[in-house]
């Protein structure tokens, strides 16, 4: 198994840099960037990221390791839980839980290292907890469909997001659990959701191969676009250094209505999404991963069209009940439902109010017609290392 000795620099008499592996890149910089494109290089980080990509990306360690967590199969056990904090919550009572949240995702029953999570608050939390505030950071209010009106984003609630990102199931549940217990006496019991997502081969739940065009091909292009990493932009405008490897967060359950959805012919599914749903192909550049290929024009009303910006998504199918017969979704009135769990991390808050007005058809040229789809628990919050 190839390692971190086998792409050391080689650099000539003349100083042209090759790597060990026998690529001639030319500088130190070309160099990190082809070592950075290794991702499955051991040893790794509890993020799934190679260690030697945080030697040439010093920014990663930053952020917490659930906002820049590696999308792939051995982190394929995701837990999301929304809560509300106790009026006359204080600091204090949620001191100790904070303190766990760099530990927890880690190793379950079997032993498994990788696994990691992130703790994100709203910006009302952050206001009565007397923490400072990014001026960016404001209330998700409700969003409504550009051409009915009716709300499509229902405003959010919610004062914090734990995730946690784990090798198995029971690493997931273990760390959510040891958070909600220490955090117990700052959160409104009654608040608590927690839904389990799972990573069903890389595909949402219409069978549409997900998030091929998430900037994931390397830890450097995730920490640019999820985390705010200069002190003149994103989380940290203000020139404060406390929100260095800080992130936007959105939140939010997507419930598919798959049954109306699976009705349509296959041509007609693919124009919603804007992918063809019966093709599939190695991604033209990038690390060529397997996609359904963009249909060859623009159409206004697909997912594709409307659902970009500049944010790492960490988004998984959920159901109420996997193979096995386990219940993912605990929120009442939720069981029997499915969809997608989508969360995004970004370094600017206009990222993703922008993208969600295009999903609302909020945008000259572009219309409501998309999957049927509800939302709930929609949270923006900022994660603060």
């Amino acid at each position: 198994m190839a390692g971190a000795q086998d792409h050391a620099a080689v650099v000539s008499d003349d100083g042209f840099v090759s790597c060990a592996c026998g690529i001639r890149v030319g500088s130190p910089y070309f160099h990190a960037l082809h070592c950075e494109e290794q991702a499955t290089l051991p040893p790794h980080d509890r993020s799934g990221w190679p260690e030697l990509s945080f030697r040439t990306v010093p920014a990663a360690r930053w952020p917490q390791g659930g906002a820049i967590a590696r999308n792939c199969a051995g982190l394929g056990c995701t837990e999301y839980t929304v809560a509300r904090l106790l009026h006359g919550a204080t600091p204090a009572s949620l001191r100790t839980a904070i303190a766990l949240v760099p530990s927890l995702g880690g190793a379950g029953s079997d032993g498994h290292a990788l696994g990691t999570a992130m703790l994100a608050f709203s910006a009302g939390a952050l206001a009565r907890m007397g923490w400072p505030c990014p001026p960016e950071m404001r209330a998700f209010d409700e969003k409504r469909a550009g051409d009915t009106g009716s709300i499509v984003f229902p405003a959010g609630t919610n004062d914090l997001l734990l995730f946690c990102k784990s090798a198995t199931p029971e690493a997931a549940a273990a760390s959510t659990a040891s958070f909600l217990a220490a955090a117990a006496p700052a959160l409104d019991s009654s608040s608590v959701v927690t839904t389990v997502g799972f990573h069903n081969g890389g595909r949402d739940l219409t069978g549409f191969i997900d998030g091929t065009q998430n900037p994931d091909t390397s830890l450097r292009t995730v920490v640019a676009q999820a985390t705010a990493t200069t002190a003149a932009g994103g989380a940290v405008s203000t020139g404060s250094s406390s929100y260095l490897g800080s992130s936007f967060v959105f939140v939010s359950k997507f419930v598919h209505d798959l049954s109306s959805f699976r009705a349509l012919c296959p041509h007609k599914q693919s124009e919603v999404i804007g992918r063809e749903l019966q093709r599939e192909q190695p991604q033209k550049g990038s690390d060529g991963r397997i996609e359904n290929p963009k249909i060859g024009r623009d159409l206004n009303g697909s997912h594709v069209y409307r659902a970009w910006g500049e944010m790492y998504r960490q988004s998984m199918a959920f159901s109420e009940k996997n193979q096995a017969g386990t219940i993912y979704s605990t929120e009442a009135g939720e069981q029997g439902k499915e969809g997608l769990l989508f969360l995004a991390c970004s370094h600017k808050l206009s990222e993703l109010d922008e993208a969600l007005d295009r999903m609302c058809g909020n945008e000259a040229g572009q219309y409501g017609e998309s999957l049927s789809l509800s939302v709930t628990a929609p949270l923006t919050a900022i994660n603060v290392r």
